[in-house]
């Protein structure tokens, strides 16, 4: 830990898609800091997440450090105020990048045309597995499955996390209907989250960006 951290009030503040390791690290390592999560419906909509967090920030009291572990997330973060605390973000674009290990964010590991998932994701409400039961739903198993193609349609993986908190056949099962809808393959790669625990440990390094009290998250920051 940094020594300035040291008697320091910390919270965080994280994605819901990433609740259950989080729990189940911080149970781990005997942390007791408070996490907060934002609200589930943020998670594919930045310019919501930006409005709430900089609602959010500037309502905390005696909070030294806020851990964000959010990375760009869609420019979400860009232009959030720190107001009276320190803001510490991975230097990542997205959640993923928190769970994947250096080799694999840097490798053919992660195609360019490839959708990660996690357990914790699928049980999101807006995962693309109840985006694609609401849709056939609505406009029928026919249509439905068009529309999906289309969305999906630049995509040839959905590549499985394996953060070690799920088990990837009975996963595999929940999203085999939308792979066979939309033509894609369903993969599995090891996601040791790293940057995740390094964050939670607050085992700060060159991978963590820190915006002091009065200043604002820039562009080039997340």
């Amino acid at each position: 830990m940094p020594v300035d951290m040291i008697n320091k009030q910390v919270m965080m503040l994280a994605c819901p898609t990433l609740r259950r390791e989080i729990t189940a690290f911080m149970e781990e390592d005997g942390l007791r800091y408070p996490v907060f999560y934002v609200p589930d419906d943020l998670h594919l909509t930045p310019e919501k997440l930006n409005a709430y967090l900089c609602d959010f920030i500037p309502r905390l009291q005696n909070v030294d450090y806020l851990l964000l572990p959010m990375g760009r997330c869609g420019n979400g973060t860009t232009g959030v105020p720190s107001c009276n605390t320190t803001l510490v973000l991975p230097k990542c674009d997205d959640c993923i990048s928190l769970l994947l290990s250096r080799e694999s964010l840097a490798t053919e590991a992660r195609p360019k045309y490839a959708y990660f998932f996690t357990d914790s994701w699928l049980e999101n409400k807006r995962s693309f597995i109840k985006e694609y039961e609401y849709t056939v739903q609505k406009y029928g198993p026919g249509m439905g499955k068009s529309l999906m193609k289309s969305i999906y349609r630049h995509y040839q993986y959905f590549i499985y996390a394996n953060t070690g908190f799920g088990d990837f056949e009975s996963t595999a099962v929940q999203v085999d209907a939308l792979a066979k809808a939309v033509d894609v393959q369903v993969r599995e790669i090891d996601a040791p989250c790293g940057v995740l625990r390094k964050m939670l440990r607050l085992d700060f390094d060159g991978d963590f960006l820190f915006v002091p009290p009065g200043e604002k998250v820039a562009f080039e920051f997340a």
